[in-house]
């Protein structure tokens, strides 16, 4: 089984330290999964005054906020959802398009 369908099966559930680390968070980085091949890319989140600014890099599968549920406005409701520290709800968006969050990293 691939590391994809493993991830559908029993979705990346966040620690409870993570939880209470996103309220705050300088930076948090997301693993995501590709469908493609397992593919790994990341999605960086670095909060700055008021904002926070959405990155992602060692895309091999076009990782974009194109492949994301509500692909217009997944930018603007990312950055709403984090800056008000809702990890569950940023994991809901990034899980919604064609890669799924395997694991987290926050500073």
């Amino acid at each position: 089984m691939s590391k994809y369908q493993e991830l559908l099966t029993e979705p990346f559930s966040p620690t409870e330290d993570n939880k209470s680390k996103f309220k705050d968070f300088k930076q948090a980085i997301f693993t995501m999964v590709s469908c493609m091949c397992d593919n790994t890319a990341y999605m960086k989140l670095t909060r700055g005054d008021g904002t926070v600014e959405i990155n992602h890099y060692n895309d091999h599968c076009a990782l974009s906020l194109n492949n994301l549920q509500m692909s217009n406005g997944a930018k603007d409701n990312i950055d709403w959802r984090a800056t008000e520290g809702e990890l569950e709800a940023v994991l809901s968006i990034l899980n919604s398009g064609t890669s799924k969050v395997s694991a987290l990293r926050i500073k």
